[in-house]
């Protein structure tokens, strides 16, 4: 059994605007600073399961990602907040989305593991690598309460569930002292 820590690599910040049901979101990925094309990338994301739609960070098997082809950019964030909404629009009217190559979660949840303080919780993955991911989260009473996702710079890997369950309890315990 083994597990092990890695520094994320952090993609670039996105912002969402969702479909009054949820079910369908557009997404504005912000330049990758380190990227020498500064634009503004446009995608959507879809809840595919029959229930109501879940975060896509907790249930990221339920959504799937739609790039439109050609794919969108734009070079301002004001221009993109438009071309956003505009491509929120066409989905909700109908527009067809086989005009969008289709990109599935690589993540499937497998357990969740609640501390015994109820206020800290870790999630195990699965890639479709065979490996496990665990990611950790901290319940806070700020903006309405909620979970809110720590030590994202840092992941937690693991070859088997039996090693991913050791590692969650084992580090859940010191990642927060709340």
């Amino acid at each position: 059994m083994s597990y092990w820590n890695e520094t994320r690599i952090k993609e670039p910040p996105v912002l969402m605007i969702s479909s009054q049901d949820g079910r369908i979101v557009a997404c504005v990925r912000y330049p990758d600073p380190k990227a020498t094309e500064q634009n503004f990338q446009l995608f959507l994301k879809k809840w595919v399961k029959e229930t109501e739609p879940e975060r896509s960070d907790l249930h990221p098997e339920g959504w799937i990602d739609l790039y439109p082809s050609p794919s969108l950019s734009a070079s301002s964030f004001s221009e993109a907040a438009e071309v956003q909404k505009k491509l929120l629009r066409q989905v909700l009217s109908g527009e067809d989305e086989t005009t969008y190559v289709t990109k599935y979660s690589t993540l499937e949840f497998v357990e969740c593991m609640l501390h015994s303080d109820r206020r800290r919780m870790a999630r195990i993955y699965r890639h479709d690598t065979g490996t496990f991911e665990i990611r950790y989260y901290a319940y806070t009473e700020g903006r309405g309460g909620g979970w809110m996702r720590i030590r994202d710079k840092l992941c937690t890997f693991a070859n088997d569930l039996e090693s991913a369950r050791l590692a969650a309890k084992t580090e859940i315990t010191d990642l927060l002292q709340l």
